[in-house]
């Protein structure tokens, strides 16, 4: 039996290397708390927040039990995310929600030429 719920992520807010993501809260019970995945955006983050190239591997980045979630990023970076509830060890617990809405955005400031350049190479 998986969670049926849907995470509405909020629109992230990005400054200096920090990214704070923000959702509502899960409304099936019973919630241990919430993992955050995070993929690289090899395009431009467009006005309505998606990515117009190819979006790398999901990996799970983190995990919490509040509602928000702040993450340290490299500026320049650009960024998809979504979010997942989940419970463990309780009864009726039902495993790990459908994933939430997925968001994209571009960590404020210029990437360091080094890091640009190793970017391009190692991609």
């Amino acid at each position: 039996m998986k969670l049926a719920l849907a995470l509405i992520l909020l629109a992230p807010a990005a400054y200096g290397n920090s990214v704070t993501l923000s959702w509502n809260p899960s409304a099936t019970a019973p919630i241990t708390g919430y993992h955050i995945y995070r993929a690289p955006c090899y395009g431009q983050v467009t006005s309505q927040g998606t990515c117009n190239g190819s979006v790398g591997a999901y990996k799970r980045h983190g995990s919490t039990a509040a509602i928000t979630y702040v993450d340290m990023a490299n500026p320049g970076q650009k960024l998809a995310y979504y979010v997942t509830a989940y419970c463990s060890g309780q009864a009726n617990c039902a495993g790990q929600s459908t994933p939430s809405n997925i968001v994209v955005l571009q960590v404020p400031g210029t990437p360091s030429l080094l890091r640009r350049i190793a970017s391009k190479i190692f991609r």
